[in-house]
Protein backbone atom coordinates (compact mmCIF):
# COMPACT_ATOMS: atom_id res chain seq x y z
CA UNK A 1 0.00 0.00 0.00
CA UNK A 2 1.43 3.36 -1.03
CA UNK A 3 1.56 5.67 1.97
CA UNK A 4 2.43 9.29 2.80
CA UNK A 5 2.95 11.12 6.06
CA UNK A 6 1.84 14.67 6.87
CA UNK A 7 3.39 16.47 9.84
CA UNK A 8 1.06 19.23 11.00
CA UNK A 9 2.07 22.08 13.26
CA UNK A 10 0.46 25.33 14.35
CA UNK A 11 2.28 27.53 11.86
CA UNK A 12 3.61 31.09 11.85
CA UNK A 13 3.03 34.28 9.87
CA UNK A 14 4.30 34.05 6.30
CA UNK A 15 6.45 37.12 6.81
CA UNK A 16 7.12 39.91 9.28
CA UNK A 17 4.69 42.21 7.50
CA UNK A 18 2.02 43.31 9.97
CA UNK A 19 -0.67 42.21 7.50
CA UNK A 20 0.68 38.66 7.47
CA UNK A 21 0.91 38.61 11.26
CA UNK A 22 -2.65 39.90 11.49
CA UNK A 23 -3.90 37.23 9.07
CA UNK A 24 -2.19 34.47 11.07
CA UNK A 25 -3.61 35.72 14.37
CA UNK A 26 -7.11 35.97 12.91
CA UNK A 27 -6.96 32.40 11.61
CA UNK A 28 -5.62 31.14 14.92
CA UNK A 29 -7.92 32.98 17.31
CA UNK A 30 -11.02 32.46 15.15
CA UNK A 31 -10.73 28.70 15.74
CA UNK A 32 -13.68 27.62 17.90
CA UNK A 33 -11.43 25.08 19.62
CA UNK A 34 -9.00 27.84 20.67
CA UNK A 35 -11.55 30.41 21.83
CA UNK A 36 -14.47 28.27 22.89
CA UNK A 37 -17.38 30.70 22.60
CA UNK A 38 -20.24 31.28 20.15
CA UNK A 39 -19.03 32.53 16.77
CA UNK A 40 -21.27 35.62 16.95
CA UNK A 41 -19.18 36.69 19.95
CA UNK A 42 -15.81 35.15 19.03
CA UNK A 43 -15.39 36.56 15.54
CA UNK A 44 -16.18 40.24 16.24
CA UNK A 45 -14.04 40.04 19.37
CA UNK A 46 -11.09 38.57 17.48
CA UNK A 47 -11.28 40.75 14.38
CA UNK A 48 -12.43 43.95 16.01
CA UNK A 49 -10.53 44.03 19.30
CA UNK A 50 -7.95 41.30 19.97
CA UNK A 51 -6.08 41.17 16.67
CA UNK A 52 -5.91 44.94 16.04
CA UNK A 53 -4.48 45.42 19.53
CA UNK A 54 -1.96 42.58 19.27
CA UNK A 55 -0.74 42.45 15.67
CA UNK A 56 2.07 45.00 15.94
CA UNK A 57 3.29 43.65 19.27
CA UNK A 58 3.24 40.10 17.94
CA UNK A 59 5.17 41.23 14.88
CA UNK A 60 7.88 42.66 17.14
CA UNK A 61 8.13 39.37 19.03
CA UNK A 62 8.48 37.36 15.83
CA UNK A 63 11.13 39.79 14.59
CA UNK A 64 13.33 38.83 17.55
CA UNK A 65 13.37 35.14 16.61
CA UNK A 66 13.01 35.28 12.81
CA UNK A 67 15.72 33.55 10.81
CA UNK A 68 17.05 34.45 7.39
CA UNK A 69 15.02 31.63 5.80
CA UNK A 70 11.84 32.35 7.75
CA UNK A 71 9.95 31.39 10.90
CA UNK A 72 11.79 28.92 13.17
CA UNK A 73 8.72 26.73 13.76
CA UNK A 74 8.18 26.24 10.04
CA UNK A 75 11.87 25.59 9.39
CA UNK A 76 12.24 23.06 12.22
CA UNK A 77 9.07 21.26 11.10
CA UNK A 78 10.50 20.95 7.58
CA UNK A 79 13.78 19.60 8.98
CA UNK A 80 11.88 16.97 10.94
CA UNK A 81 9.88 16.01 7.84
CA UNK A 82 13.11 15.56 5.89
CA UNK A 83 14.52 13.28 8.58
CA UNK A 84 11.31 11.26 8.84
CA UNK A 85 11.33 10.72 5.08
CA UNK A 86 15.03 9.88 5.06
CA UNK A 87 14.79 7.10 7.62
CA UNK A 88 11.37 5.75 6.63
CA UNK A 89 11.46 6.02 2.86
CA UNK A 90 7.86 7.29 3.06
CA UNK A 91 7.00 10.59 1.30
CA UNK A 92 6.57 13.14 4.09
CA UNK A 93 4.98 16.56 3.80
CA UNK A 94 4.34 19.42 6.19
CA UNK A 95 1.16 21.39 6.81
CA UNK A 96 0.40 24.35 9.04
CA UNK A 97 -2.96 24.47 10.80
CA UNK A 98 -3.39 28.24 10.53
CA UNK A 99 -1.81 28.86 7.14
CA UNK A 100 -4.46 29.21 4.45
CA UNK A 101 -4.59 26.27 2.00
CA UNK A 102 -1.56 24.60 3.62
CA UNK A 103 -3.43 21.41 4.53
CA UNK A 104 -5.09 21.18 1.12
CA UNK A 105 -1.73 21.51 -0.63
CA UNK A 106 -0.27 18.68 1.45
CA UNK A 107 -3.26 16.42 0.76
CA UNK A 108 -3.02 17.26 -2.96
CA UNK A 109 0.64 16.20 -3.02
CA UNK A 110 -0.23 12.86 -1.47
CA UNK A 111 -3.06 12.39 -3.94
CA UNK A 112 -0.80 13.19 -6.91
CA UNK A 113 1.55 10.41 -5.77
CA UNK A 114 -1.32 7.92 -5.93
CA UNK A 115 -1.25 7.22 -2.19
CA UNK A 116 -3.79 4.83 -0.76
CA UNK A 117 -3.20 5.90 2.83
CA UNK A 118 -2.11 9.16 4.44
CA UNK A 119 -1.08 9.23 8.08
CA UNK A 120 -1.37 12.53 9.90
CA UNK A 121 1.20 13.25 12.61
CA UNK A 122 0.20 16.23 14.78
CA UNK A 123 3.31 17.71 16.37
CA UNK A 124 1.47 17.95 19.68
CA UNK A 125 2.34 14.96 21.90
CA UNK A 126 -0.60 15.47 24.29
CA UNK A 127 -4.29 15.52 23.51
CA UNK A 128 -5.89 18.96 23.82
CA UNK A 129 -8.91 20.37 22.04
CA UNK A 130 -7.03 23.54 21.08
CA UNK A 131 -4.01 21.82 19.54
CA UNK A 132 -4.14 18.11 18.73
CA UNK A 133 -7.90 17.88 18.13
CA UNK A 134 -8.06 21.15 16.19
CA UNK A 135 -5.34 19.97 13.82
CA UNK A 136 -6.94 16.57 13.25
CA UNK A 137 -10.43 18.03 12.76
CA UNK A 138 -9.17 20.59 10.25
CA UNK A 139 -7.35 17.98 8.19
CA UNK A 140 -10.33 15.60 8.33
CA UNK A 141 -12.69 18.36 7.17
CA UNK A 142 -10.37 19.32 4.31
CA UNK A 143 -9.97 15.66 3.32
CA UNK A 144 -13.74 15.11 3.29
CA UNK A 145 -14.46 18.26 1.27
CA UNK A 146 -11.77 17.32 -1.24
CA UNK A 147 -13.24 13.86 -1.85
CA UNK A 148 -9.79 12.29 -1.82
CA UNK A 149 -9.66 8.58 -2.58
CA UNK A 150 -7.00 7.67 0.00
CA UNK A 151 -7.71 6.64 3.58
CA UNK A 152 -6.86 9.18 6.29
CA UNK A 153 -5.34 7.97 9.54
CA UNK A 154 -3.77 9.73 12.50
CA UNK A 155 -1.12 8.79 15.03
CA UNK A 156 -2.29 8.60 18.64
CA UNK A 157 -1.11 11.12 21.25
CA UNK A 158 2.43 10.06 22.14
CA UNK A 159 3.10 11.72 25.47
CA UNK A 160 4.31 8.37 26.87
CA UNK A 161 5.96 6.89 23.78
CA UNK A 162 9.39 5.56 24.78
CA UNK A 163 11.24 6.99 21.77
CA UNK A 164 9.63 10.39 22.30
CA UNK A 165 10.80 10.27 25.91
CA UNK A 166 14.28 9.37 24.61
CA UNK A 167 14.17 12.45 22.35
CA UNK A 168 13.35 14.66 25.34
CA UNK A 169 16.03 12.99 27.46
CA UNK A 170 18.62 13.76 24.79
CA UNK A 171 17.73 17.43 25.03
CA UNK A 172 17.91 17.43 28.82
CA UNK A 173 21.34 15.81 28.71
CA UNK A 174 22.51 18.52 26.28
CA UNK A 175 21.11 21.59 28.01
CA UNK A 176 20.73 20.88 31.74
CA UNK A 177 23.53 20.88 34.30
CA UNK A 178 23.96 18.52 37.25
CA UNK A 179 21.70 19.36 40.19
CA UNK A 180 19.65 22.08 38.47
CA UNK A 181 15.94 22.58 39.02
CA UNK A 182 13.98 21.50 35.93
CA UNK A 183 10.60 23.10 35.27
CA UNK A 184 8.32 21.21 32.92
CA UNK A 185 6.39 23.97 31.18
CA UNK A 186 3.34 22.66 29.36
CA UNK A 187 1.08 24.82 27.23
CA UNK A 188 -1.81 25.93 29.38
CA UNK A 189 -5.43 25.19 28.54
CA UNK A 190 -8.67 26.51 30.13
CA UNK A 191 -10.20 24.34 32.83
CA UNK A 192 -13.34 24.23 30.70
CA UNK A 193 -11.39 22.23 28.11
CA UNK A 194 -9.63 20.01 30.64
CA UNK A 195 -12.49 18.97 32.93
CA UNK A 196 -14.65 17.07 30.40
CA UNK A 197 -11.87 14.53 29.88
CA UNK A 198 -10.71 13.96 33.46
CA UNK A 199 -10.06 10.25 33.91
CA UNK A 200 -10.15 9.58 30.15
CA UNK A 201 -6.71 8.12 29.52
CA UNK A 202 -6.75 9.05 25.84
CA UNK A 203 -7.76 12.70 26.37
CA UNK A 204 -6.92 13.77 29.94
CA UNK A 205 -4.42 16.54 29.20
CA UNK A 206 -3.22 17.22 32.73
CA UNK A 207 -2.75 13.52 33.44
CA UNK A 208 -0.82 13.09 30.19
CA UNK A 209 1.47 15.98 31.12
CA UNK A 210 2.12 14.43 34.52
CA UNK A 211 2.93 11.10 32.87
CA UNK A 212 5.44 12.69 30.48
CA UNK A 213 7.08 14.32 33.49
CA UNK A 214 7.22 11.05 35.43
CA UNK A 215 8.68 9.09 32.54
CA UNK A 216 11.31 11.70 31.68
CA UNK A 217 12.44 12.14 35.29
CA UNK A 218 12.78 8.35 35.48
CA UNK A 219 14.90 8.12 32.33
CA UNK A 220 18.46 6.94 33.14
CA UNK A 221 20.12 9.92 31.42
CA UNK A 222 17.96 12.35 33.40
CA UNK A 223 18.23 10.50 36.72
CA UNK A 224 22.01 10.70 36.45
CA UNK A 225 21.78 14.52 36.61
CA UNK A 226 20.15 14.43 40.08
CA UNK A 227 17.62 17.12 39.24
CA UNK A 228 14.68 18.47 41.17
CA UNK A 229 11.58 19.20 39.13
CA UNK A 230 8.06 20.57 38.98
CA UNK A 231 5.24 21.18 36.50
CA UNK A 232 3.85 24.56 35.41
CA UNK A 233 1.73 25.87 32.53
CA UNK A 234 2.55 28.70 30.13
CA UNK A 235 0.95 30.97 27.51
CA UNK A 236 -2.23 31.75 29.41
CA UNK A 237 -4.66 33.88 27.42
CA UNK A 238 -7.76 35.70 28.59
CA UNK A 239 -9.43 35.86 31.99
CA UNK A 240 -10.90 32.36 32.32
CA UNK A 241 -9.51 29.86 34.82
CA UNK A 242 -6.70 27.77 33.37
CA UNK A 243 -4.56 24.90 34.57
CA UNK A 244 -2.15 26.05 37.24
CA UNK A 245 0.38 26.95 38.49
CA UNK A 246 1.53 29.39 35.84
CA UNK A 247 5.13 29.27 34.66
CA UNK A 248 5.57 32.99 35.28
CA UNK A 249 4.25 32.69 38.82
CA UNK A 250 6.56 29.82 39.66
CA UNK A 251 9.66 31.45 38.16
CA UNK A 252 9.04 34.48 40.38
CA UNK A 253 9.11 32.31 43.52
CA UNK A 254 11.88 29.81 42.76
CA UNK A 255 14.86 31.95 43.89
CA UNK A 256 13.32 32.39 47.37
CA UNK A 257 12.82 28.63 47.52
CA UNK A 258 16.53 28.01 47.03
CA UNK A 259 16.57 27.27 43.29
CA UNK A 260 19.28 29.53 41.94
CA UNK A 261 19.72 27.77 38.60
CA UNK A 262 16.62 26.79 36.66
CA UNK A 263 16.14 25.06 33.32
CA UNK A 264 12.79 25.01 31.50
CA UNK A 265 11.70 22.24 29.15
CA UNK A 266 8.54 22.47 27.01
CA UNK A 267 7.30 18.96 26.15
CA UNK A 268 4.06 20.29 24.62
CA UNK A 269 6.07 21.37 21.60
CA UNK A 270 8.03 19.12 19.26
CA UNK A 271 9.52 22.13 17.46
CA UNK A 272 10.69 25.46 18.81
CA UNK A 273 8.68 28.58 18.00
CA UNK A 274 7.44 31.79 19.56
CA UNK A 275 6.19 30.10 22.76
CA UNK A 276 9.61 28.66 23.52
CA UNK A 277 12.26 30.87 21.91
CA UNK A 278 10.65 34.23 22.67
CA UNK A 279 8.34 33.60 25.63
CA UNK A 280 10.88 31.68 27.70
CA UNK A 281 14.26 32.13 26.03
CA UNK A 282 13.93 35.92 25.72
CA UNK A 283 11.01 37.38 27.70
CA UNK A 284 10.97 35.26 30.88
CA UNK A 285 14.73 34.87 30.89
CA UNK A 286 15.12 38.65 30.94
CA UNK A 287 12.34 39.11 33.50
CA UNK A 288 13.36 36.44 36.00
CA UNK A 289 16.52 34.54 35.34
CA UNK A 290 19.19 36.17 33.27
CA UNK A 291 22.11 33.76 33.07
CA UNK A 292 20.50 31.58 35.76
CA UNK A 293 17.54 30.58 33.58
CA UNK A 294 18.06 28.34 30.57
CA UNK A 295 15.73 26.97 27.91
CA UNK A 296 15.95 23.34 26.87
CA UNK A 297 15.53 23.23 23.10
CA UNK A 298 12.72 21.10 21.68
CA UNK A 299 13.63 17.90 19.82
CA UNK A 300 13.02 19.69 16.51
CA UNK A 301 14.45 17.66 13.62
CA UNK A 302 16.48 15.23 15.70
CA UNK A 303 17.04 11.69 14.49
CA UNK A 304 15.43 10.32 17.64
CA UNK A 305 12.30 12.45 17.26
CA UNK A 306 12.02 11.31 13.65
CA UNK A 307 12.33 7.68 14.80
CA UNK A 308 9.48 8.26 17.22
CA UNK A 309 7.24 9.61 14.45
CA UNK A 310 8.08 6.69 12.15
CA UNK A 311 7.33 4.15 14.88
CA UNK A 312 4.00 5.84 15.59
CA UNK A 313 3.09 5.90 11.91
CA UNK A 314 3.89 2.22 11.50
CA UNK A 315 2.37 0.95 14.73
CA UNK A 316 -0.01 3.45 16.35
CA UNK A 317 -2.14 5.00 13.60
CA UNK A 318 -5.93 4.95 13.92
CA UNK A 319 -8.91 6.45 12.15
CA UNK A 320 -8.79 10.23 12.40
CA UNK A 321 -12.41 10.52 13.55
CA UNK A 322 -11.48 8.82 16.81
CA UNK A 323 -9.86 12.07 17.97
CA UNK A 324 -12.59 14.54 17.03
CA UNK A 325 -15.23 15.44 19.59
CA UNK A 326 -18.78 15.24 18.23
Amino acid sequence: MKKAIILINTGSPKSLEVGDVRSFLENFLSDKRVLNMPSMIRLPLVKGIIVPSRASRSRDKYALIWEEEGAPLVLRTAELANEVQRISGIPTFTAMRYEKDSVGHALDKASQLGCEEVVLAPLFPHYAMSSYESAVAHVADTWEMGSYSFELKCITPYYNHPIFIDALAEQVSRFVQMGEHLVFSYHGIPLSQAKPYLGNVEKDYESQCQETTRLLMGHPWVKALQLTSEVAYQSRFGSNKWLSPTLEGRLAKLPSEGHDRVAVICPSFVCDGLETIWEIGIHLKKKFGGSNLSLVACPNGSHTMARAIVDLVNNLATGADRWIAP
